[in-house]
């Protein structure tokens, strides 16, 4: 079970406690990658390294290289056939362990992915906004459900050339790269849904930091299908480029062009529409969630956010295709770190990367190795 942590003196003695809590006979290892944490994160990883006698935890320090770096760094330290990953501010669930190794019963499984429930349920807007879109997206997706702060993978996976965790998503977005390079060249493998193997993750508590998260993960699909995935082409991404242009400016343009340029209102409006309709199985999702959290107005509110989200993602997709389009690096928000066009350049083997950077570990023995 691999932890990776940033600056999570808060959080990380409550995520090992769940850890090395579970209800399960089977053999396993916690790795605590502590990311160039400058808070007490090294204190509490040792002190629960150095302690710890029911479970192994062994924990690496390296120099401050982003989540990819990280979660590849784990992978290399792992001893086990099979990784799983948990979040270091999430709380897994007693019967976590046995439940997310299930599926690999069935050898055609190589990912599973499980279920993350609210930890901060007592704050009102990150219970509405877990239940309008975190559970509305998966339940309106139709394809992988894996997040990065619950899964599992056969280790063996990442022996294959091109797969991994990479270097240039520095807090989110590795884990869907990785999935969508392993099967666009292994379509007979298959992804598992685990949903009882559950862990607790905190939310944004807050409007606009959820909205600034959506505008990441929109620029982060843009990179993950320019960089990424090799089945979709350049044409294509500037066509979503051109829709989701036309889907931000388009109410604007209704407003302001309505009296003098009305045709040019109506189309604007039209494209706007265009674009509702392709997220209207996220949208009547967000608005069911709505009813569950507030009742009634819950469904107005669910709307609304739906909308606002997905806004924030075309922003955010918009923001990054020109420069990835014309091969230069981006920086989408001064944290996502460097982005280039070239996949050659992008990638790095995560033996080599977690040796580059020279991983420190303290064991459970309380000696270092």
């Amino acid at each position: 079970v691999v932890v990776c942590a940033y600056n999570e003196e808060v959080h990380l003695s409550s995520c090992l406690e769940s850890l090395t809590g579970q209800k399960t006979q089977l053999s396993y290892e916690i790795i605590v990658i502590d990311d160039g944490s400058t808070d007490q994160t090294q204190t509490i990883a040792m002190d629960w390294a150095q302690q710890s006698r029911a479970r192994a935890i062994r924990y690496f320090r390296i120099v401050h290289s982003g989540l990819s770096v990280a979660r590849n760094t784990g992978l290399d330290r792992s001893r086990g056939q099979l990784v799983a990953f948990i979040d270091a501010d999430a709380h897994a669930d007693p019967m976590w362990v046995e439940k997310i190794v299930e599926p690999f019963s069935d050898p055609a499984v190589d990912v599973v992915a499980g279920r993350v429930s609210n930890l901060n349920d007592r704050e009102r807007f990150a219970r509405f906004i877990h239940k309008v879109h975190f559970e509305a997206a998966l339940r309106a997706s139709k394809g992988s459900r894996i997040t990065g702060a619950n899964m599992a993978f056969r280790k063996n996976i990442f022996d294959l050339e091109g797969i991994g965790f990479f270097d240039y998503f520095d807090r989110r977005g590795d884990e869907t790269s990785m999935r969508v390079r392993y099967f666009g060249r292994n379509p007979a493998s298959k992804e598992a849904n685990a949903p009882d193997a559950v862990v607790l993750n905190e939310h944004p508590d807050q409007f606009f930091s959820w909205l600034c998260q959506q505008s990441y993960d929109g620029a982060l699909t843009a990179i993950i299908e320019y960089c990424v995935d090799e089945h979709i082409k350049r044409t294509e991404i500037i066509a979503k480029l051109i829709m989701r242009c036309c889907a931000v400016a388009a109410l604007p343009i209704v407003v302001l062009a309505s009296h003098d340029l009305p045709l040019l209102a109506i189309s604007a409006f039209a494209f706007w529409m265009a674009r509702i309709a392709y997220r209207s199985r996220y949208i009547l999702e967000s608005m069911r969630g709505g009813v569950d959290a507030e009742g009634a107005l819950g469904a107005i509110a669910g709307l609304g956010a739906s909308l606002a989200g997905t806004t924030a993602r075309d922003i955010g997709y918009v923001r990054a295709v020109p420069p990835l389009l014309i091969g230069k690096q981006i920086d989408l928000d001064q944290s996502i770190g460097t982005v280039v066009a070239s996949w050659d350049n992008a990638m790095l083997g995560a033996a080599d990367r977690a040796r580059e950077l020279g991983a420190d570990e303290v064991s459970s023995s309380g000696s270092p190795e």
